[in-house]
């Protein structure tokens, strides 16, 4: 028996997916990609060879913001495809 998903149960799905690809996004931004717009090619060469995990970790980031806003993308299609505007 295929059980469908409640608009409620979307409605919490795509907050919750709002929300974390929020703070992903503020945590990659403030942390990792703001101090290299400030840097001179000098410093920008020396962070990348000391810090090649930290930007790793902000590809990650952006990778993981891009796989939430699929999914609200989703959610909210699914939300608002019962409904006739």
């Amino acid at each position: 028996m295929k059980k469908s998903i409640t608009s409620r149960q979307l409605a919490l799905i795509n907050g919750i997916s709002i929300v974390l690809m929020t703070l992903i996004a503020g945590m990659i931004m403030a942390g990792i990609f703001v101090p290299l717009f400030e840097m001179n090619q000098i410093e920008f060469e020396k962070y990348m060879n000391n810090k090649q995990s930290l930007y790793l970790f902000g590809i990650i980031g952006w990778i993981l913001i891009l796989i939430t806003d699929v999914i609200v993308s989703w959610g909210l299609f699914r939300y608002y495809a019962g409904k006739n505007l």
